[in-house]
This record gives C-alpha cells, structure tokens and sequence, in this order.
C-alpha cells in the first residue's frame, strides 16, 4: 500500500510538471514569435520599456541582452514595502548553443561584482539568470548601493563564463537613480493600504497564468494509475493462488509421505 500511495504522488508531480512546462514552452515559443519579451517577467510589476535592449555579437554567437525594471511587494512586520530590481533576459539568435547553464557576473565596478548563473528555459532559446542558494531571479536594486559614496553605482558590464572560462564581455549601463515605478507603487500603498490591480503611467502588471487542463490530466493519470494497480494486483494473486499444489513435491518429501502412509494401520 505504501508503495501504490509513493507512485500516486509520483503521478502526481510528474503530470503537473510535465502540464506546466509544456503550456510554457508552447506559450514562451509563441511570445518569442511575437517579440513579447513581458510574458517571461518574474515579478507581478514592470516597467515593459527595457532598461538595456541590445543586441551583442561575437563571432558567430549573436544574443538579445534585455534587462527591465521590476517590482513586487513585500510585507514587513504586517507592513506593506516595495522591492525593486532588474530582470535580465538573453535570447540566442544565432551561433552554437549556450550551455544549460553557466555562470554570469555583473559588474558595476572592480569591486562590486553580483555572481548569478544563466539558466536556459525549457527547449526555449533563451535564458534567464539565478542567484545561487535562493533560486531568485531578480537583482535587487539594493544590491548595487555603495555605503561608502551614498550611491547607487551603475551596472556597467556582464560577463558570462562556461566551464569556468570567459565567453562573452558585454557592455551595458543602467542607471539605478532613473527607476520610478518603486515610488509609484508605494506611493499607491500609503494612500490605499492594498496592492495596485490597474497598470499606471509608469508600469504594468503581469496576468496571473492559470493552466486550465491541469486537473483534468491529472484525473485522468491518476484514475489510470489507479486502474493499472488493482488489474496488477488481481492478476498477481490470481496466478499465485492457482500455482499453489502445482508445484512438484521434492524427492525427500515424497518419501517422508510414503513413509506416513506406511506407518497408519491398515484396515480390516
């Protein structure tokens, strides 16, 4: 039983995986078609006119570099507070493919260096960075705040490593002082004490993605699953209870009943 309860989760997981990755392969293709960089954003507010969009050749590899402006909300000791940061895209257009992964520094200075690694999406062309330990995608403004000037420097330059070796140098620049969808989100805190539900001048907001077939196919995998249990099970039992007294007996247990039927009395 317990090993039939381990593969019904099983088939539970691996059919909601597999119907959450198809939909976003099949719907990030179709964005890619359509150049609709904003599907993939990670927070539910963005500014969707790009910080950097570049485009950087080397060779033979060509890649969209995209970096926006994101946001989300936080709470704090039952406060409600705005978090925000950058979102990096990469798109491969030509050349030999990226590796799955690989590692990603970006540098504001020599002594501001953020360490990410680069992630390709599904069988998508196109990647995503990481932070090592905490899965998140997004860099925080913060992040890039110098203590000892009392200012935000300037991210200026990525680079992207594979098998620990340098592939690429890209110039970028964003400057953290120009971000403005922070203040206005806060500024709509403090005066509604809810979450923004409506786009506003400076940002949009991202639609929550529902994936409608989820629960059918897992029904159905999982009635499937279920099915194929009890037939196994019936069939096992089956051919174990007509195997019993088929089996030959061994030559010394023939004997040891010989010797039984010799010892009983006879009969007048």
């Amino acid at each position: 039983m317990m090993l039939a309860g381990l593969g019904l989760l099983t088939t539970y997981n691996l059919t909601e995986a597999y119907v959450i990755s198809s939909y976003l392969t099949t719907q990030g293709e179709k964005a890619l078609l359509e150049e609709n960089y904003t599907f993939f954003m990670p927070s539910r507010y963005y500014n969707d006119v790009a910080l950097v969009d570049t485009v950087f050749t080397d060779g033979e590899t060509t890649l969209k570099i995209k970096i926006y402006e994101v946001a989300r909300i936080m709470i704090y000791e039952d406060d409600l507070n705005v978090e925000d940061g950058i979102f990096l895209l990469i798109e491969q257009v030509s050349g030999p493919a990226l590796h799955y992964t690989f590692d990603v520094e970006f540098i504001a200075n020599e002594d501001l260096v953020i360490e990410y690694f680069g992630k390709k999406q599904f069988t998508l062309p196109l990647y995503i960075t990481i932070q090592g330990g905490t899965e998140r995608t997004v860099l925080l403004k913060d992040d890039f705040y110098d203590e000892e000037q009392e200012m935000y420097l300037p991210l200026t330059e990525l680079k992207i490593y594979q098998n620990k070796l340098l592939s690429f140098e890209i110039p970028v620049f964003v400057d953290f002082d120009q971000f403005v969808i922070r203040d206005q989100i806060q500024h709509y805190l403090d005066a509604h004490d809810e979450a923004p539900q409506e786009a506003a001048e400076n940002y949009s907001i991202a639609p929550v993605i529902r994936i409608e077939d989820t629960n059918k196919l897992i029904l159905r995998n999982m009635i499937i699953y279920v099915a194929s249990v009890i037939i196994l099970t019936v069939v096992f039992f089956r051919y174990k209870n007509n195997r019993l007294g088929k089996k030959k007996a061994t030559e010394g247990l023939q004997k040891d009943v010989k010797k039984i039927y010799e010892k009983q009395p006879k009969k007048r």
